[in-house]
C-alpha cells in the first residue's frame, strides 16, 4: 500500500514538472521558460475554431492566449520537457518585452489578454487577508488595450477591477458577462471596483440587452454594447 502511494506521488511530481513549450504564440502570450534552442519542439494540435494549442490548458488565437478552457485541455498534448515558469505575482517575466505573468507559467504581452477559467482562485483568501496590509505588489498593465473576461469565475473579474490589485490604463476595452459584473460590483455600487471601471472606454456584454441607469452611471466614460460581440 505504501509503495503504491509513493509511486502515485512520484507520478504527480513528474506531471507537474512537464509542460508544453510555446514557440510562436501571437500577441497575447508566450510561456516564460528557459530552453535550449537546439531542442526539438513538437507541434501541438489546433484548438477551438481558429486557435493553436501550446500546452495542456493554453490556446492562442489572433487575439490572445486563452487559459484553462476545458475543451482546449482535452485537445492539447503534454510536452516532455522541464521548464522554469514565472509565478503569478511576479511583476515582470522574461519571455516577452514588458511581459507580465498572467498565470503560473504564462507570460503575456500586455496589449491584449483573454482568460478562460471557471474555477475560483486558490489563494484568494490569503490574498484578501493581506490586502489591507498592502503586502502584495500591485500588478500593472501599462499597455493593455483589450481584456476578455467573459468566461471566468468572479474572482478573476475582481482581480482585474480592484484598483488595489490591478492597475489599468485609461481607455481600455473590456468583454465581460453582465451578471458576473453585476455580482462583482455589488449591482454597480462597489467603491473598490469604481476606479478601474471608470477607465473603461468600451464595454461589451454577453447576457444583457437592456441598458441600466445605474450601470451607465458606474461606467461614465464607456460606450456600452449589449448582446453578441
Amino acid at each position: 500500500m505504501h509503495r503504491s502511494i509513493l509511486f502515485i506521488l512520484c507520478l504527480a511530481i513528474i506531471h507537474l514538472n512537464h509542460a508544453c513549450y510555446i514557440t510562436n504564440c501571437p500577441i497575447g502570450g508566450k510561456r516564460n521558460l528557459h530552453f535550449d534552442n537546439n531542442l526539438h519542439n513538437h507541434q501541438c494540435p489546433r484548438c477551438g475554431l481558429n486557435g493553436q494549442c501550446f500546452g495542456p490548458s493554453i490556446c492562442c488565437t489572433g487575439l490572445a492566449c486563452r487559459i484553462g478552457n476545458p475543451s482546449d485541455i482535452r485537445q492539447c498534448s503534454l510536452e516532455d520537457r522541464n521548464v522554469i515558469p514565472c509565478e503569478i505575482k511576479t511583476t515582470i517575466c522574461s519571455a516577452l518585452p514588458n511581459g507580465r505573468c498572467a498565470a503560473n507559467g504564462v507570460c503575456c504581452g500586455i496589449e491584449e489578454l483573454s482568460l478562460v477559467n471557471y474555477k475560483p482562485q486558490n489563494r484568494k483568501q490569503s490574498y484578501e487577508s493581506n490586502s489591507n496590509n498592502q503586502t502584495l505588489s500591485l500588478i500593472e498593465y501599462l499597455f493593455l488595450t483589450k481584456l476578455y473576461i467573459s468566461d471566468v469565475h468572479d474572482d478573476y473579474i475582481e482581480q482585474f477591477l480592484f484598483h488595489t490589485k490591478t492597475y489599468l490604463q485609461n481607455n481600455i476595452i473590456v468583454y465581460v458577462d453582465y451578471e458576473s459584473l453585476q455580482r462583482v460590483t455589488h449591482n454597480f455600487t462597489r467603491d473598490s471596483t469604481r476606479t478601474n471601471c471608470a477607465k473603461i472606454s468600451k464595454l461589451h456584454f454577453w447576457g444583457q440587452e437592456k441598458p441600466s441607469n445605474s450601470l451607465e452611471e458606474y461606467f461614465p466614460y464607456a460606450k456600452i454594447c449589449y448582446g453578441l460581440y
